[in-house]
């Protein structure tokens, strides 16, 4: 569900969550990173990143902290630290931008996480256009063969696509 980056007035990255590993974190340094390529590259001046998980530190706070660490300003970057599922990222992240007067993002996530991510995007928030770019995942990463952990991770993704669509969250 990727498409070529566009110029837009913010860039959005949702956290790692769970999802693919299992495991909090498991994707956060993989959008981080085309984030910060996407900022250099001069297609949004603004970084957006989402999330209210907290294991030993605030994901979003860690986030901001590795852009900075790689060049990012840090007046450049804002923190939604609220969300805890996706649909919350989407709501409150949009609530920000809108506020802000920012009318376009891209977003920043995973492959898997795609396709749940904007089309929950655009059924909530279908006022703010929306660009969907992947993050270069490890996660799948294998020469042969899913492994378990790929599997649970796309079974997870199937469940909640479902959930989604029966909470009306998406279309």
């Amino acid at each position: 569900m990727s498409a070529v980056p566009q110029r837009a007035d913010a860039n959005v990255v949702f956290a790692g969550g769970v999802g693919e590993s299992g495991k909090a974190g498991g994707g956060y340094q993989e959008r981080v990173a085309r984030a910060v390529e996407l900022y250099r590259s001069g297609m949004a001046p603004r970084l957006v990143f989402s999330s209210g998980y907290v294991f030993t530190f605030p994901e979003a706070e860690v986030m901001r902290q590795l852009a900075i660490d790689h060049g990012v300003p840090s007046e450049a970057i804002a923190l939604e630290t609220r969300a805890s599922s996706t649909y919350e990222n989407v709501v409150f992240t949009t609530a920000m931008l809108a506020t802000e007067g920012r009318r376009s993002a891209l977003l920043v996530t995973s492959p898997y996480h795609l396709r749940r991510a904007v089309l929950t995007w655009r059924t909530q928030r279908p006022d703010i256009a929306v660009t969907p770019v992947e993050a270069r995942s490890q996660f799948y990463a294998r020469e042969r063969g899913a492994t378990l952990e790929q599997i649970r991770g796309f079974l997870h993704e199937y469940q909640a696509l479902a959930a989604y669509w029966w909470k009306g969250w998406i279309r």
